[in-house]
């Protein structure tokens, strides 16, 4: 409830003030379904806090509610519970599929209409934006599910597009991905830009609502329901039951509710401790929040973790033999990209230290010879 409000309290006083949001998810796969998950709630949440339809721009790769390995077809969750709501219901999606690329998030946010041959951000100075990314990340980089990998040196290129082109009065980047501190270096504390990430430059995101924990309305998902920030902050949100709170004091609850990395926030400050005002329950969510850290599993564990857990969870040995291995080797070949991927070499050896640690406990579980 305190972004949605946040969002109402920062517009001008000007009758002309607009509100917009800009959301990716930038993965694919049902192994992912965390992150179209966070995305579709965050669209929900958007719609509750007063932005238009009409300013919303949605990009996801759009795989996992059909998917075939989904047990609830047509549907996302992004919490456990009998009463989780579907936040896939009334997401509109505006891109999807092969054409959801680093580019394309560019041209959107810059409103280059010509590149992004769609829908694309129509801010102007008085206006105010948000701005939401999840997925995958490494320092320096935030990936997307086609193309290449967008570099820190892009979106800074982008955020100063955006101020030349006087886009917004006040914008609010939350970005949920590992290292994704590493990817605000030079936003001016007088920016008009408040960016908030997952973690520090140096440390993974976490997964949550993993394995046993990713429970729907009796039946187990197979896959994380959402990420531990992104959560926490659409969580909090939700709860609508705060009279006032300001941006300080929401990313102070979030920070401690994220206890397995260091939340952290860049640029301009200067509204952080603006008063919100009375908020106003909205009733999308009717249940009481879940404790976001059960089953949390940092982000590059995730596929290791997920594997383990739907092959101990196989009806049959033969599901079990065929469960081990596909879902082995993609977890290898997602590693080994990861590892190409990276310029750092500290990032790339605690990621080969990762493969080697869940490899050999792979092989535990399994009876295997450590080759």
């Amino acid at each position: 409830m305190a972004l949605r409000a946040a969002l109402v309290a920062v517009l001008p006083a000007l009758a002309a003030a607009e509100k917009y949001a800009v959301i990716a998810a930038g993965s694919a796969g049902f192994m992912n379904y965390r992150h179209q998950a966070d995305a579709c709630h965050a669209y929900q949440l958007m719609l509750k806090s007063g932005v238009p339809a009409d300013n919303i721009i949605l990009m996801m790769q759009d795989d996992v509610a059909n998917s075939t390995e989904n047990p609830f077809p047509g549907q996302l969750f992004n919490k456990p519970g009998d009463d989780s709501p579907d936040v896939y219901k009334g997401c509109k999606i505006d891109y999807s599929g092969d054409i959801v690329t680093g580019k394309l998030f560019m041209d959107v946010l810059t409103g280059n209409k010509e590149g992004a041959k769609g829908k694309v951000l129509k801010s102007g100075p008085s206006d105010t934006v948000f701005v939401n990314f999840v997925d995958h990340g490494g320092p320096g980089i935030i990936a997307f599910p086609n193309g290449p990998v967008l570099t820190v040196k892009e979106l800074s290129k982008t955020l100063k597009t955006m101020q030349s082109k006087h886009m917004f009065k006040q914008m609010v980047f939350y970005m949920e991905a590992c290292e994704s501190g590493s990817m605000f270096p030079d936003l001016e504390k007088d920016s008009k830009i408040l960016a908030v990430t997952a973690s520090n430059a140096d440390e993974s995101s976490w997964g949550t609502y993993c394995g046993d924990d990713a429970m729907v309305k009796g039946k187990n998902v197979g896959s994380c329901l959402g990420d531990l920030f992104s959560v926490n902050w659409m969580q909090d949100d939700d709860l609508g039951k705060f009279s006032s709170e300001t941006f300080k004091t929401q990313i102070a609850k979030v920070t401690k509710l994220t206890n397995k990395s260091h939340v952290c926030s860049f640029g301009d400050k200067s509204f952080l401790s603006e008063d919100i005002g009375d908020v106003e329950e909205t009733g999308f969510l009717s249940s009481s929040p879940s404790d976001a850290a059960r089953g949390a599993v940092d982000a590059r564990d995730v596929y290791v973790t997920q594997a383990m857990w739907a092959w101990q969870n196989a009806a049959n040995g033969e599901a079990k033999e065929k469960d081990k291995l596909s879902e082995k080797t993609a977890i290898a070949n997602h590693l080994e990209r990861l590892v190409a991927k990276h310029k750092s070499t500290k990032t790339s050896q605690r990621i080969r230290r990762s493969r080697e640690a869940k490899s050999s406990r792979w092989s535990q579980v399994h009876g295997e010879d450590e080759q």
